[in-house]
């Protein structure tokens, strides 16, 4: 950050040659501020013609600095992937991809860099109370039809207005609220069951669907023990 209030953000988006990315969005408070791809000014680099490439050269697929201009605190997250269709339709797997990660599409995304301009500790994008989440413009004409579902679904969690910092808009309870669902009875989940069991359940349906694929940590090399090698009395012969 400069004195002028913009700062410079150092993006760089590597991928292994199998991976395709054809689009690197920088996010700003919650919105897509910039999308950038092929055709762009810095643009992304074309996917390697051979996705089974054993050198280095395509690994990195952006580099660039990109400027932005702050006037309070704010957060930015960069995210890569392939272009994304519009929200609803279902987005096409690359069959490279599915061979190794079936069904996956890949998205790489950073966490979220905060920016504390006036040196006084972040304490969120400025809201005034009681205004509900921030209006996001229109997409930039660079990005894919998809790139929409990329602002975060909660941009009020970083915003100040109102609430205490351990408050319902707080970092802490939205994390609480994503990743910790209420309980819910369902037909075909067996109730009372542990983490172990899910994990197992878990592993059992992952070797189903790639015969490939067996954890590491579940493969055993049996180890002999002591006195089974060492050496044994010979009986003793009759006369």
């Amino acid at each position: 950050l400069n004195a002028s209030g913009s700062v410079n953000l150092n993006i760089k988006v590597q991928a292994a040659p199998w991976i395709p990315i054809d689009e690197v969005r920088l996010i700003k408070n919650g919105c897509v501020l910039q999308c950038f791809n092929s055709t762009t000014t810095p643009a992304v680099a074309a996917n390697p013609s051979d996705p089974y490439e054993q050198s280095a050269a395509h690994v990195t697929r952006f580099n660039a600095t990109v400027s932005d201009t702050v006037t309070g605190d704010s957060y930015y997250v960069v995210e890569a992937s392939p272009n994304l269709p519009a929200p609803g339709i279902t987005p096409t797997v690359d069959p490279i991809v599915n061979s190794v990660a079936e069904n996956n599409v890949p998205l790489g995304f950073t966490n979220p860099i905060f920016v504390d301009p006036d040196g006084g500790g972040y304490t969120g994008i400025a809201l005034a109370a009681g205004t509900g989440e921030p209006t996001c413009p229109a997409l930039p004409a660079s990005c894919s039809a998809g790139a929409v579902i990329a602002a975060a679904a909660a941009p009020t969690l970083y915003a100040s207005a109102s609430e205490p910092a351990s408050g319902p808009g707080s970092l802490l309870v939205y994390l609480k609220h994503l990743f910790v669902h209420p309980a819910a009875a369902r037909d075909d989940e067996p109730q009372g069951e542990s983490e172990e069991q899910r994990l197992q359940e878990h592993e059992r349906e992952m070797r189903k669907s790639s015969q490939e694929y067996y954890p590491r940590h579940l493969i055993e090399f049996p180890t002999p023990r002591p006195e089974d090698i060492r050496p044994q009395p010979k009986a003793p012969t009759e006369p």
